[in-house]
């Protein structure tokens, strides 16, 4: 019989203590803090994740069904956010962040994610109080048993439902850009109710079941609330299908936008800054001339960064895209540019 040690958190595939760090990219921890780069860092049921990266599958938490999550835990969990975090998940019906318990999420940081399921917690609640937090590719974002919103800024773009809970949903605060082809709030048996915050809400789909409330929330009547197609009121009005394949629903106050503007890192031209931009946004065509010998390969959001991979971004900041320039070659061989003599 080989006998391994059993743990309540697991960051990246690899399992954590309490006290331990994992720097990115590491395979195995350490109790000391990486000198360099973004890590994780496990200690008192607290996670804290600094500029923390992963993509991959993860850790496999249910071997009957090969279900995997990059962050795992089965005891109740505080996940705190600084710098900008992200995790990708690499398999099919696996999370991002799977909780049997409650997490609640907090920290002036950020954390894009990309899963079938961004953050799952079946049998807990789900609380965020603060962060920036970016699903960019999900079929259920949140799946939980409760969901509590007290603040922060959550941008989703999902398949099916943005926001779902099997009992309730209480949005307190923050704001939230959801995007959905189904609905995109939506509760089991429970009930949704709306006390402050910012919600920018819409089915996008065009299908005949399409709606951005499964049912009637429960608004304060202190937050403005208009719909782009009819006032807010019966279930009936929050269910209308097939509105221009647009069901969208926005309340409270005014939100802030954020512009994106672009660097020519070096080349000539102009293009335009945008204004009014929030949640996902589609990478635009260069326009801008290339140095000489030069070929466009990508945007960053550093002058010497790497390349955005994907067609678009989440805009929760006012941010600068940079044209990333790699030499032209009129040959290549075995996949390598040749300049003469080489």
């Amino acid at each position: 019989a080989i006998w391994e040690k059993v743990f309540d958190v697991w960051v990246g595939g690899v399992g954590m203590s309490d006290g331990d760090y994992l720097a990115n990219g590491a395979s195995s921890t350490t109790t000391v803090a990486p000198a360099e780069g973004g890590y994780a860092h496990y200690s008192a049921g607290v996670l804290t994740l600094s500029n923390y990266s992963y993509s991959g599958a993860g850790y496999m938490y249910d071997t009957a069904n090969g279900y995997y999550a990059v962050i795992y835990s089965s005891v109740d969990i505080q996940v705190v956010l600084v710098g900008k975090n992200a995790v990708t998940q690499s398999q099919s019906y696996s999370s991002a962040i799977e909780c049997e318990s409650d997490i609640t999420i907090s920290g002036e940081g950020s954390l894009d994610m990309e899963a079938e399921y961004a953050i799952e917690a079946f049998s807990g609640k789900l609380t965020v109080n603060n962060g920036v937090i970016s699903v960019l590719d999900s079929d259920y974002a949140f799946w939980c048993d409760y969901i509590v919103i007290n603040g922060g800024k959550i941008s989703i773009n999902s398949y099916y439902n943005s926001i779902y809970a099997d009992e309730d949903i209480n949005i307190n605060g923050g704001t939230l850009y959801l995007r959905s082809e189904f609905g995109t709030i939506d509760v089991l048996k429970g009930a949704i109710t709306i006390n402050g915050g910012y919600i920018d809400a819409a089915s996008v789909g065009g299908f005949s079941t399409e709606c951005t409330f499964t049912s009637a929330p429960s608004i304060d009547s202190s937050l403005k609330a208009m719909a782009s197609t009819t006032a807010l009121g019966s279930l009936g009005e929050y269910v209308a299908a097939n509105v221009d394949t647009y069901n969208r629903v926005v309340i409270g106050a005014t939100i802030s936008t954020y512009t994106v503007s672009f660097n020519a890192n070096g080349a000539d031209g102009t293009m335009t800054t945008l204004s009014g931009v929030l949640g996902v946004y589609e990478l635009p065509v260069n326009e801008f001339t290339a140095p000489t010998g030069m070929n466009f390969k990508g945007w960053a959001t550093t002058p010497d960064g790497s390349v955005i991979s994907g067609s678009s971004i989440n805009v929760n900041e006012n941010i600068v895209l940079y044209a990333i320039w790699e030499k032209a070659f009129d040959v290549w061989v075995g996949g390598v540019g040749m300049s003469d003599g080489d």
